[in-house]
């Protein structure tokens, strides 16, 4: 009669390996063959190439990325470490994150935007949520080839950007990655460069879309500190016409307490047409704003939840 081992099902292997803390795993590795094959795919899912404060993690080495770069799925690191950007070949990849502050970039900063530009090219068939944050005062510019490197992510669902600008040259660029993308979240994002919005024509967008900017992808935007003239009710007004023409959007968030910013945006959103139908759920926990522009927008949400 031939007897089975419980640890021949696959099912049961990934059940034990997914209730595992990360130390646990380690552990395992040495308990026998069977056990390593199942728990190695989970080691190197995600992978982070920055300690995170109160974590103490050897960070390992491009050599060793590059021997399990087919389990990668998740990954994490600093634009000071530019050596990673040289792998290729992670053929899961589908979140790529990628932070630092300024005191590690200065000069080199361009450069190495251009490489992780050519990171996300050669990764383009899998990437799906891209995640930038720089920590600085004054934002850095994103080079146009790293928004043309995002155009190419077919399966893109989600940017997450914090700290940066958009310059002119790149601004058509960002508004086609933009319409596609599910999920858009910006923090301290700087927008110099606008189309044309005339702040008294109410007709300027009709239905969601406009010739030049048509946004069917966004269902999901949240806005944390942005600007795009030094004027706040000017930016508001900017951004609400943009707003306006996310026409799927069924989730808004606010974070912002800039008063004349934001009442200039709800004022915007509000005017006639209503360009949201879709609109479901609207966040403004962090945002001031006065009565009568907030009222004027809840209004018009047909269908709040």
């Amino acid at each position: 009669m031939n007897s089975s081992n419980v640890f021949d099902i696959p099912e049961i292997l990934n059940v034990i390996a997914n209730n595992l803390d990360r130390s646990s795993q380690f552990k395992c590795l040495h308990v026998c063959k069977v056990f390593h094959t199942a728990i190695v795919p989970k080691l190197w899912k995600l992978i982070e190439l920055h300690p995170r404060p109160g974590i103490k993690r050897s960070i390992p080495s491009v050599a060793e990325l590059e021997r399990h770069k087919h389990y990668i799925q998740d990954l994490f690191f600093k634009l000071s470490s530019p050596e990673y950007l040289q792998l290729r070949g992670l053929s899961q990849l589908s979140l790529l994150a990628i932070s630092d502050d300024m005191d590690t970039l200065d000069e080199v900063f361009d450069k190495t935007l251009v490489d992780l530009a050519g990171f996300i090219i050669a990764h383009s068939p899998t990437i799906q949520s891209v995640e930038i944050g720089i920590s600085s005062y004054d934002s850095p510019s994103t080079p146009r080839i790293l928004w043309s490197a995002l155009g190419q992510c077919s399966l893109l669902r989600k940017i997450y950007l914090v700290g940066m600008t958009i310059p002119a040259e790149s601004f058509t660029l960002f508004l086609q990655v933009c319409a596609k993308t599910r999920h858009l979240e910006f923090q301290d994002l700087h927008l110099p460069s606008w189309p044309v919005y005339p702040q008294h024509n109410e007709d300027h967008v009709s239905n969601g879309s406009s010739d030049d900017f048509v946004f069917t992808g966004p269902e999901r935007l949240i806005l944390s500190g942005v600007y795009s003239d030094p004027n706040p009710t000017l930016t508001g007004h900017n951004w609400g016409m943009m707003v306006r023409h996310f026409c799927n959007l069924k989730y808004l968030s606010l974070r912002e307490r800039d008063v004349d910013r934001y009442n200039a945006l709800f004022q915007t959103l509000s005017k006639e047409p209503w360009t949201l139908p879709s609109l479901q759920y609207l966040d403004m926990s962090l945002t001031l704003a006065d009565d009568a522009s907030l009222a004027g927008l809840i209004k018009q949400i047909h269908q709040l939840r």
